[in-house]
């Protein structure tokens, strides 16, 4: 997507539905699947939001103890900040 499709497009999801609109903001700026987002849970986020834990997905309608491979279980630091800076 070019920038500008990326702003058009958070920009509609921002005003006709906040919680896709945050699901989005958060594929986008981490990089993890559709399936880990769907696996978080409030106790994969680290004290002060800086960090998401990804241990666990969601597919076929079920949750999975592991992810898509070994390698996909993984710390990201947040990278908001810097990535939305760019968009806005």
């Amino acid at each position: 997507l070019t920038n500008t499709e990326i702003e058009h497009l958070f920009t509609i999801a921002r005003t006709t539905d906040y919680q896709f609109y945050l699901m989005l903001c958060t594929l986008f700026f981490t990089g993890i699947r559709v399936g880990e987002l769907c696996g978080l849970k409030w106790n994969d986020f680290n004290e002060d939001f800086s960090s998401i834990r990804i241990d666990e997905s969601l597919t076929n309608k079920k949750f999975e103890n592991t992810t898509k491979t070994r390698y996909s279980m993984r710390n990201i630091a947040k990278r908001i900040q810097s990535k939305k800076s760019r968009i806005e």
